[in-house]
């Protein structure tokens, strides 16, 4: 259970990072480099493109972390199957209804319906019929 626990840590912050470093990349047009003075600038900052071939580096390793635990999370943490109830062979097999099933206990209606309680006609009993004042 621990294992779980880690793996889920491990989840939340890889899922973090990638967000953050999906958002770091270059867009159309414009890239990390211009967010920092833009390409045309010179000295220290002109090396982007190795900025950027790192960042796209993190987050390759990020996404692939990301999905490994997925898959681990997914396989670890999927509901348990449900046992099939098997009958021993010493223990009878009854319909339902047969002496000694549970449903004895079920109360029973003496006095079933009849035939004759139903009404007849095209409406039911408590709904008078309606004519067509026409």
């Amino acid at each position: 259970m621990l294992i779980n626990v880690i793996i889920g840590v491990v989840h939340f912050f890889a899922s973090v990072f990638l967000v953050v470093f999906i958002l770091l990349h270059s867009g159309r047009g414009s890239g990390l480099s211009d967010m920092f003075g833009g390409a045309g600038a010179g000295g220290a900052l002109a090396g982007g493109t190795v900025v950027e071939r790192n960042l796209d580096r993190m987050t390759i390793v990020v996404a692939l972390i990301f999905t490994f635990a997925s898959v681990f999370l997914a396989l670890r943490l999927q509901p348990a199957s449900v046992p099939v109830p098997t009958t021993d062979s010493d223990t009878p097999v009854t319909a339902p209804g047969e002496a000694g099933t549970p449903t004895d206990s079920l109360p029973v209606d003496v006095n079933p319906a009849t035939p004759g309680d139903i009404p007849s006609g095209d409406a039911p009993a408590s709904v008078p019929a309606q004519t067509n004042p026409g």
